[in-house]
Parts: C-alpha cells; structure tokens; sequence
C-alpha cells in the first residue's frame, strides 16, 4: 500500500481500527450519558410534580382538619358559655341539744313536741360560694379576652 512494509501496513491497520473502537466507543458513552440525564430529567419532574400533587391534598386535609377542629371549639365555647353555672345551695340547721333521761325509771317518755317556730338559722353558704362564683366567672372572662387579643 503507500510503499511500506507488511508490518508497518499491519501496524496501521491496527491502529485505524483501535481508533475506530475508541472513537465508537467515545460517541456511544456521550450518547448514553445524554440518554441517562434526560431520563433523569423526566424522572425528576415527575416525582416533583407528584410530590406537589401530594402536598395540595395534604394542604386540603390540613385546614379541613383546622376547620374542623376550630368549628367545635366555637361549639364548645357557645355551650360553656350557655350552660348555667351550678350553685351550691344547702343550709345545715344546728343541731338541737338531747333532752335529758328521766330519773324516775318507771316514768314514761315525754312526747315530743312540735318544734319551735322561730328556730335559729343555720349555716348559710350560699352568699360567699356565690361570691366566689362571681369572681371566677370574672376570673374565666378576662382569661378569654386576654386569648382572644393573643390569637388575633
């Protein structure tokens, strides 16, 4: 071929060809990468767009939830606030001494006896249980005003 011996002809063929495979295999490993990053692109931009479809329903269950939650917190606020507050009422009357038993043993009983009309009042707690009522109704409606400003 060009005057040059059958090894150096050999030699070059080699060569052309080793160039031939690196070459091929150069332009086969470009080709493949750019195949990897745009599967890796689509991947990605379909996770991501799962990921925001995930995150739009969880946003929704988020305030159907605090809707929810803050819906029955004014129903139990509006039913606190309705309900009548108990009062205690009771009124203990004083305990009337025992009569004394007779000396003579072969005495009968005395009969009892209708109690006295003006007997004397007992312990009374209402007025101070609802003194103290009143002040921690006051006590609850400064608590609920003081929240009210905090959470607004």
């Amino acid at each position: 071929m060009f005057g040059l011996t059958p090894i150096a002809e050999r030699l070059i063929w080699i060569a052309v060809v080793l160039l031939v495979i690196v070459g091929f295999a150069w332009h086969e490993r470009s080709v493949g990468a750019t195949k990897c990053e745009l599967t890796d692109t689509k991947i990605a931009s379909a996770q991501k767009a799962a990921q925001q479809a995930q995150q739009a329903v969880d946003a929704e269950r988020m305030r159907n939830a605090e809707d929810a939650y803050q819906t029955e917190l004014e129903a139990l606020q509006h039913a606190r606030d309705t309900d009548p507050v108990p009062r205690l009422v009771c009124k203990q009357a004083r305990p009337k001494p025992v009569p004394a038993a007779p000396k003579v043993p072969d005495a009968p009983p005395p009969a009892p006896g209708p109690l006295p009309a003006g007997d004397a009042p007992g312990f009374d707690p209402v007025p101070g249980v609802l003194a103290l009522a009143d002040e921690a109704d006051a006590a609850i409606a400064a608590c609920r005003e003081l929240n009210a400003e905090v959470t607004h």
